[in-house]
């Protein structure tokens, strides 16, 4: 590796930042590889296909997993994959084949994609209120899986039109709620959370970027109807965290929370400090999580 390095002629601060992008790849490979969650296939098809995306740069598409897939923004879909496919965030076992998903936030559509790799015969609700990447995400789905509906709209406390900002770099950022990175405003449709849980829903998918607390507890009455819960805490000075909580015991749910530190993304000039937050029934059994907990403690 060092003698390599050293025939390319790059500068000490490019060393280390090429040392440190390629300690990241494997890492999140030995992560995949590992995971014995996973049938032994998948793992290499996930692991191939993330180092070709890793190390190969495209403009805006990449193929994996019979899926292809068009992007905005390449660091922020390597993000996503990452989180998605490599660390399985979202990964749970239903009690059926063909489990009712909500997903609240779907951006480009990798969450859906990875649900219906999971569970092809899955339905699913998918929500995105930005135009632009909802008319990705509809390409995304409509080329690769059937079974989803797509609502363009952010999902709130009511039903109506709310302010919605985003900035220049498409896939980051994308909020309700205005933030220093906010360079753009916009009316968008926005609908309740209630009105699409009158039925058995086996996985509440959300990441709507620090609206989770007050969305959650406007919805509480309905929360009898879902088995698990699996959200993206964004820590801010409006969103406060006990009221979440609340919400989620008077619904009969117990939860495990994991922190994710500070990071600070330059990109964007702002500071992330969040978690996910796992909720299920006391009847229910979330192994994927728990093995999850357990190996890092060990």
């Amino acid at each position: 590796m060092y003698l390599l390095l050293e025939k390319l002629k790059l500068k000490e601060c490019e060393k280390m930042s090429l040392i440190g992008k390629l300690w990241n790849i494997t890492i999140n490979v030995r992560t995949i590889l590992v995971n014995k969650e996973v049938e032994k296939s998948e793992r290499k098809q996930i692991a191939l296909a993330y180092l070709r995306m890793a190390l190969f740069k495209k403009q805006n598409k990449y193929h994996f997993l019979n899926f292809n897939v068009k992007f905005f923004n390449r660091t922020n879909f390597l993000f996503l994959f990452k989180e998605i496919f490599i660390e399985r965030t979202y990964q749970f076992k239903a009690k059926t084949n063909n489990p009712h998903i909500v997903d609240l936030g779907s951006n480009i559509g990798l969450s859906i994609l990875f649900f219906k790799r999971l569970y092809p015969k899955s339905t699913i609700i998918g929500f995105e209120p930005d135009k632009e990447t909802f008319n990705l995400l509809s390409e995304n789905i409509s080329k690769n899986v059937n079974g989803v509906k797509l609502v363009n709209a952010a999902v709130g406390t009511h039903r109506g039109k709310i302010n919605f900002y985003s900035s220049e770099t498409k896939g980051w950022g994308m909020s309700t709620l205005e933030s220093k990175s906010s360079t753009i405003c916009k009316k968008v449709d926005v609908v309740p959370l209630s009105d699409y849980l009158n039925r058995k829903v086996d996985l509440l998918k959300m990441d709507i970027e620090g609206t989770e607390v007050e969305v959650i507890c406007a919805a509480k009455d309905k929360l009898c109807n879902v088995d698990r819960i699996v959200l993206e805490y964004h820590f801010n000075q409006r969103n406060k965290i006990i009221p979440l909580f609340k919400a989620l015991e008077e619904a009969g749910f117990h939860y495990y929370v994991a922190s994710v530190p500070p990071s600070h993304l330059p990109y964007l000039n702002i500071c992330f400090w969040g978690g996910i937050i796992v909720a299920e029934r006391d009847n229910i059994k979330n192994e994927v999580f728990i093995e999850k907990k357990e190996a890092k403690k060990g």
